[in-house]
Parts: C-alpha cells; structure tokens; sequence
C-alpha cells in the first residue's frame, strides 16, 4: 500500500476536523438573550448563583499565600550536611 502524501492526509483532515485543517475557526457558543414581556433585551443585572459566597477583592491572593505557607511547612528542608554531600 502507497504511503499518503501530505496534501492526502490535509484533505482527509479537513474533512473530519475543519477547525485543526486551517479551515476557519470554530465559533465560541452564543448565550441565549433573555426578553421581558415586550420582546426587549431584559434590563436585569446577572446575579451570582444562590449559595456561592462572595469575596472581597484581593481575598484571593491571601487564599494563595497562606497555602503556599502550608505547603512550605510540609517540606522536609535538607540539612547543611545533606547540602554538603549533595554538591
């Protein structure tokens, strides 16, 4: 059997994943617009799921910063010797 050659194996790639051939890109999915009554874009702000807690700006770096300190603390830090012998 006679190996593909590359414009074969771009073809047969087009045909089964457009995206990844250089085809056009894929388009991101489109939200529903919710509508009132009068058939108008809904004014409402969105709100966050019920029962997900809101954090203050920032609160995030200190989430990060105090368990990067308990993961520091569960390291088994070599001794001077074990520097010493390892260099």
């Amino acid at each position: 059997m006679a190996r593909q050659t590359r414009q074969q194996r771009r073809q047969r790639r087009a045909q089964t994943e457009p995206a990844l051939a250089g085809g056009p890109p894929a388009r991101p999915p489109v939200r529903p617009v919710e509508r009132d009554g009068s058939g108008e874009p809904s004014r409402r702000p969105e709100r966050a799921p019920a029962g997900v807690e809101r954090r203050a700006p920032g609160g995030g770096l200190l989430n990060f910063v105090q368990e990067a300190w308990a993961e520091l603390k569960k390291v088994e830090w070599p001794t001077q010797n074990h520097v010493i012998q390892g260099t």
